[in-house]
């Protein structure tokens, strides 16, 4: 093995390269406590794919390549959006409800998540929420392309066998703009527990 970078091909690690080092510029951009850190990857996910959406504005040739990563984020989003909901505020529900952190499946996730949002209603019901049930549409419709978060990240599931897309194209300008507005949803439901289950005492 060559130990000098003279040797090494054009384009190649280099000898003493190293992945992780510390970035040098003022503020770090690794969330240190997990409150943060679940905040800034939600927002993550979400922009990401935005990103990649914006892109293939211009680059149309890559739209098939990063449809992958685009539908893998904005799931991604989705299931931490419901997570930390359900850890947030599940403890201050009763019954309480326990956080669910070794589950992708949306219909795990998504019923105790709707049970928080019930719980802070008198006078109605979560199902009698049009915005609810129109999120809750989507989520399912995610729910059977992607059950469990495998189907934009492998060609295959943990068996070898390839992993059948119902479809065979996807208008990801529009999936954009939906998962907008689910994200609008989500920021305002997060907005109402907190107003709920913190309420500001002066």
């Amino acid at each position: 093995m060559s130990e000098h970078n003279d040797d090494m091909p054009e384009g190649w690690p280099k000898i003493g390269d190293r992945l992780f080092v510390p970035t040098l510029r003022e503020f770090p951009n690794i969330a240190t406590f997990s409150g943060e850190r679940i905040y800034r990857m939600k927002k993550a996910f979400k922009n990401a794919a935005d990103l990649f959406v914006t892109y293939t504005e211009e680059i149309t040739y890559e739209r098939r390549n990063l449809v992958w990563p685009i539908v893998f984020c904005y799931r991604q989003y989705i299931e931490l959006a419901l997570k930390d909901v359900i850890n947030g505020y599940g403890c201050r529900t009763e019954p309480k409800i326990k956080p669910i952190w070794n589950k992708h499946s949306f219909k795990i996730l998504w019923p105790p998540y709707k049970q928080i949002i019930g719980s802070t209603l008198s006078t109605t019901t979560a199902d009698e929420i049009p915005g609810v049930l129109v999120v809750e549409s989507c989520i399912y419709e995610f729910e059977k392309i992607d059950d469990g978060s495998f189907t934009f990240r492998y060609p295959t599931d943990t068996q070898g066998l390839q992993i059948d897309i119902p479809f065979g194209s996807v208008d990801i300008f529009h999936l954009r703009d939906v998962m907008e507005r689910i994200y609008n949803f989500f920021d305002c439901t997060e907005a109402a527990l907190d107003a709920h289950f913190n309420p500001y005492c002066p």
